[in-house]
């Protein structure tokens, strides 16, 4: 929106011609440092404001926003994030120049990329100065060390679009850890020692192996595990060996591997399905389970749901261990359509103005089957497909003279990888 503007404290940032990502994560166009404000809270983009499926939800001119209401914003208007308010103003002549050196674009919008502007020494020895003194990583350990497991949970999951179920969930097995540990204190629970071991079932794509990931730094932060380890096995048969007794060793292993933390095992129904396993499978099972109790490390098993339950099937005693079980959905268009947006802002993607509108046409373009079973595998596809095609199409020659359509994805682009998407059944 040309000739508008974003005021938060010391950040000034134009919306002529940007999309600007509203957060509290780095990649953010304008990052706000506020508990209350999500990973990636709200977007402006084409002078057209919403929310981007926030905690604490949106307001423009102290009205929430709808779930994907997008409402046009104008000079004197106030956005609120969480509890940060956000002005919008007419852009200053004075600061024009200064806002054409965009986040995005620092030789700016337009300009001759072959002609940027130099940094005296001065300044780029202040910079090293600066980046030295705060490591970016370390900074984000801190300041995750300062938060309560509840504060830790909000910050992760508004990171996570979509498995509304399964924040619930979560949240509702710290509350129990936090009751038990209660109980105990009182001699209320049994002597038996207590399992965190886990069953992940759904399609694949819906981001299983991030949760895993979550899950074993919440359990170090709830004192449960060792460490934030994860060992992953990308399917379970990786666990059989050729001959009798092989097996064993294997899983021992890659168990000790994952000792105090987490062991993901992917596929896990494969290791008893018929003409896969046999009698390894069972030499398997069995290995696993006599590191479940007592606890080697923590086990999560992941695979399609009704495989799941066959392996949860095949003894009892195995499904005894395993008292949390969580389902993952299938993302819905409007969570693929979230998941495209935020994976073109961090890969520093711009679509071409009105192209955001059409998203949602073109993922119902795709069957729905092939939706609902490769889920965020479809949306990445499509834009590694439409990077490559935009990156055939354009003139090199002329990404040199303006930067700026070396990141801008086309319809055309869209379009023409949609049709390799749609092969990838």
């Amino acid at each position: 929106m040309p000739g508008l503007v974003l005021l938060f404290q010391d950040q000034e940032l134009p919306l002529d011609g940007q999309r600007v990502l509203i957060g509290r994560r780095d990649d953010c166009t304008l990052q706000i440092k506020d508990l209350s404000v999500s990973g990636h809270h709200a977007i402006i983009s084409n002078g057209m404001l919403w929310d981007n499926g926030s905690t604490n939800g949106t307001e423009l001119n102290n009205k929430p926003l709808k779930k994907n209401e997008r409402v046009r914003v104008k000079a004197g208007d106030v956005v609120k994030c969480g509890d940060s308010a956000i002005k919008i103003e007419s852009q200053s002549s004075q600061n024009q120049q200064k806002f054409n050196q965009s986040k995005r674009f620092p030789q700016g919008v337009g300009k001759d990329a072959s002609k940027p502007e130099a940094k005296k020494p001065e300044a780029k020895k202040e910079e090293k100065e600066k980046e030295k003194e705060k490591p970016e990583s370390k900074d984000k350990d801190e300041k995750e060390s300062l938060l309560s497991v509840p504060e830790l949970m909000d910050q992760e999951f508004s990171r996570i679009i979509g498995h509304d179920n399964i924040k619930t969930q979560l949240r509702q097995f710290y509350k129990k850890v936090q009751l038990d540990t209660i109980r105990a204190k009182n001699g209320k629970t049994s002597n038996e020692p207590a399992l965190y071991h886990m069953i992940f079932s759904g399609p694949p794509g819906t981001g299983k192996t991030t949760l895993a990931n979550l899950v074993a730094k919440i359990m170090l932060k709830m004192g449960l595990v060792q460490s934030d380890n994860v060992v992953f096995v990308n399917n379970a048969l990786e666990l059989l060996g050729q001959y009798v007794g092989q097996t064993p060793e294997k899983v021992d292993k890659k168990v000790e591997e994952a000792r105090g933390g987490v062991i993901f095992i992917d596929e896990a129904y494969s290791v008893v399905q018929e003409g896969k396993a046999g009698s390894f499978g069972k030499e398997a099972i069995d290995t696993m389970m006599k590191h479940m109790l007592p606890p080697t490390c923590v086990f999560i098993f992941a695979g399609y749901e009704k495989p799941m339950e066959d392996f949860l099937a095949v003894n009892s005693g195995l499904a005894r261990r395993i008292p949390y079980r969580y389902n993952f959905n299938p993302y819905s268009t409007d969570e693929l359509i979230q998941i495209f947006q935020v994976m073109c802002t961090s890969k520093g993607e711009i679509l071409d103005e009105g192209l955001e509108d059409m998203l949602r046409g073109y993922l119902e373009d795709i069957p729905t089957s092939q939706r609902e079973s490769q889920n965020g595998g479809v949306v990445s596809n499509w834009l590694s497909f439409a990077q490559i095609e935009r990156d055939d199409r354009i003139d090199l020659d002329e990404a040199i003279r303006n930067p700026m359509v070396a990141s801008l994805l086309t319809a055309l682009d869209l379009e023409r990888a949609l049709v390799k998407v749609k092969t990838m059944v």
